[in-house]
């Protein structure tokens, strides 16, 4: 299956299945001439996650390595890819001029490779991979006749994971051999419940903003790889103290190197980079200095940063950094120190007090747990959550499974104005949602008359994997129960404001994050009345 992966069995034997479906020249034919025309009596998909996609009864018809001067007949296919959560089958076709089936199957579904220069890569290894072993088939059953693909642009942001979907031509029109037709996947969205009390430390997961999955942003260094020749670096840092190269790879790992401004190829060769100093200190080549500002860090800076005694110069600022900032020995740090324009939290460690640049202002921190809302509404809001915790907790994972649902309708959306524009319909999904929905407003109504159930709206920047920068726009993204007490611009603001700041931002793999109440599910009770649309 597509998503659940039940299919245990060896890609040879897949394959001699597929071809024995498949081919007109099948030793032990499978199915009846009948059904394989039923089944390659295919349509063009006209919505949903793949339009102009010929498919018919479980087959796709796809020219999957659109490339000149390679003749169509050599990559058009017939078959479907598949994955589950931890692997896949990018390639699970059968090409009928060749008469030939081929499946590669996969134990991971991005590329696990710490070496290359552009780490990134790692999430087109299906595709990479199944352009050049189709390749050779091609080469090999044709004896040279057919030439081999031209792979080299399908790495980078120039494709779209061949596992899903292929970056595969719809086979009519092929009006340009030598370009695949993109299709952009959309990210799959976990927001927990953005709610007060949760932020007030009620919740056992506190506030906590899961970062968005998605297959558009910019893909992190496997976190695997520092754990590999995590003390070994290469090239002009060959020499490098261990301790330090362990602590340059992990920084690379959790910050999202592959997608910084600057060093973002310098993985396992931290001293190449121009923002990086390197010296023999006491006989050792230690990184003595660098300079990341505003290079696009993303992440939280992790302890394993002391192991560079050596540092007397360490410039973050003005990146996406959150969480608990290290108590390093910012004393140390004579040259120049600035962690300032980052949302750490609170408290700062004592010392990175000064750990700015004379043009910076002194570094900001933001409470996690705790929107700068007045206490009584604080107090309001902390009764209302215990009375409703089950239908918070609930509300938020319902609006997680509507996104992942509707969130592929934003593809050719994103391909076209680099825009997504989502809405959680609440009362016009199911009925059992809709039950839901007024049984959550009639207990909020008992544990608070004065109580109002309203929706958020969130709006975010962040980049999309062959598009670029793009916005998203998710409508009534959360149901959150606010007291009478708070209904009022100075709490409803401060706590919006706070919602949508630099540190949650960051978390949600995004910037310009905006937070505001939904205008068509306004903060009433009889809104549940409402249906449909």
């Amino acid at each position: 299956g597509w998503t659940m992966g039940n299919l245990a069995a060896a890609p040879g034997d897949v394959s001699r299945v597929l071809y024995n479906v498949l081919s007109p020249s099948a030793p032990m034919p499978l199915l009846s001439a009948n059904s394989l025309q039923q089944m390659n009596n295919v349509r063009p998909l006209t919505i949903g996650w793949s339009e102009g996609l010929q498919y018919g009864l479980g087959l796709m018809h796809v020219d999957l390595f659109p490339t000149d001067p390679t003749d169509d007949k050599y990559t058009t296919m017939v078959g479907h890819a598949g994955q589950d959560y931890g692997s896949g089958a990018p390639i699970h076709y059968y090409n009928r001029e060749l008469d030939a089936s081929v499946v590669i199957a996969t134990n991971s579904l991005y590329g696990m490779n710490c070496s290359i220069a552009h780490l990134a890569d790692n999430a087109q290894f299906a595709t990479d991979t199944a352009c050049h072993v189709w390749s050779e088939v091609m080469y090999a059953l044709t004896n040279g006749s057919s030439g081999r693909l031209d792979c080299t642009m399908r790495t980078r942001s120039s494709v779209v994971s061949i596992s899903g979907l292929p970056n595969a031509t719809p086979l009519a029109p092929r009006a340009a051999k030598h370009h695949s037709v993109r299709r952009t996947e959309v990210l799959l969205v976990d927001i927990p419940p953005i709610r007060l009390s949760s932020a007030l430390g009620d919740s056992p997961d506190g506030m906590a903003f899961t970062p968005l999955t998605s297959a558009l942003g910019d893909t992190p260094m496997p976190l695997h790889c520092p754990a590999g020749g995590a003390a070994v670096c290469t090239g002009s840092s060959a020499t490098l103290s261990s301790g330090d190269c362990y602590a340059w790879k992990v920084l690379h790992s959790v910050t999202t190197g592959s997608g910084w401004s600057r060093c973002s190829t310098d993985f396992a060769d931290p001293c190449a980079c121009r923002d990086v100093m390197c010296a023999f200190v006491a006989g050792s080549q230690r990184i003595t200095a660098f300079n990341l500002s505003r290079a696009g860090l993303r992440g939280y800076l992790p302890q394993e940063l002391r192991y560079l005694s050596a540092l007397t110069m360490l410039d973050v600022s003005a990146n996406q950094l959150y969480g608990q900032l290290p108590d390093l020995p910012f004393y140390n740090l004579t040259h120049r120190c600035s962690v300032a324009g980052n949302a750490f939290d609170c408290p700062l460690p004592a010392s990175a007090s000064s750990c700015h640049r004379t043009d910076q202002p002194a570094p900001q921190c933001f409470d996690p747990n705790m929107p700068p809302v007045s206490a009584a509404c604080a107090s309001a809001v902390r009764a209302l959550d215990a009375s409703v915790a089950p239908y918070l907790n609930a509300s938020g994972s319902i609006s997680n499974a509507i996104i992942r649902a509707i969130a592929p309708q934003c593809s050719n959306e994103l391909q076209m104005n680099h825009t997504c524009h989502m809405r959680v319909n609440w009362l016009g999904t199911s009925s059992d949602i809709s039950k839901f929905v007024r049984a959550y407003n009639a207990s909020i109504t008992v544990a608070d008359p004065t109580a109002r159930l309203c929706a958020t709206m969130i709006m975010m920047v962040t980049e999309c994997l062959g598009v670029g920068e793009c916005k998203y726009f998710i409508q009534d993204s959360q149901l959150i129960p606010i007291p009478g007490v708070c209904l009022n611009a100075a709490d409803m603001g401060k706590y919006l404001a706070w919602a949508g700041n630099a540190q949650h931002c960051a978390q949600m793999n995004a910037v310009n994050c905006t937070v505001s109440l939904a205008s068509d599910f306004p903060c009433s009770r009889t809104v549940v009345a409402r249906t449909g649309g």
